[in-house]
């Protein structure tokens, strides 16, 4: 079974999607370490800090506004590469290099939180689905924008394969008005 050249951004940014689920970023520090997956970070989670006397404390986590946005744009290039023509492609193209940018400032807003919060001691590592969903965002916008591409000769292409007859009917009709 073929797939059609035009659903592969589809792909791409339902494999983001799906990558979201997997672990994304850990901290860890010489205590130990969380590992947060995408779609935790874009939604908030609670974790539970381990207290050197008595149980363990629960901590909200809020959502991470950069990872939210990150999600809905795989969420977003998802719909907006099932439609059909140039609009459907420059918009998925659009998204997916939004996509991967939010990612960008995401790692760099991390790492300098990272910094702030626990100087040289909290270490901050990006794990394969964070990797993995950048690939697909940069992929995604890549197979849009070429597609965009390479739509303009698919039209000539249909042009030139039409029949002559259908081009001197449309110059008999006009010619009778």
């Amino acid at each position: 079974m073929q797939v059609p050249v035009r659903r592969a951004p589809s792909a791409a940014f339902l494999f983001c999607l799906f990558c979201f689920v997997l672990p994304f970023v850990t901290f860890s520090c010489p205590g130990g370490s969380v590992t947060f997956s995408g779609l935790q970070l874009a939604t908030g989670t609670t974790i539970s800090e381990p207290q050197a006397f008595g149980a363990a404390r629960e901590r909200k986590l809020a959502p991470e506004p950069l990872a939210l946005a990150a999600l809905l744009c795989a969420v977003g290039g998802l719909f907006a590469t099932f439609v059909v023509g140039r609009v459907g492609s420059l918009v998925g193209g659009a998204i997916g290099s939004l996509g991967a940018l939010l990612l960008l400032f995401l790692k760099n807003k991390l790492e300098s939180q990272a910094l702030q919060e626990g100087g040289r001691m909290l270490q901050v590592s990006y794990d394969l689905g964070f990797w993995l969903s950048f690939l697909s965002f940069c992929i995604a916008a890549a197979l849009a924008i070429l597609i965009l591409r390479s739509s303009p000769r698919e039209e000539l292409a249909l042009a030139a394969a039409l029949p002559v007859e259908q081009d001197s009917f449309f110059k008999e009709k006009g010619a009778s008005r």
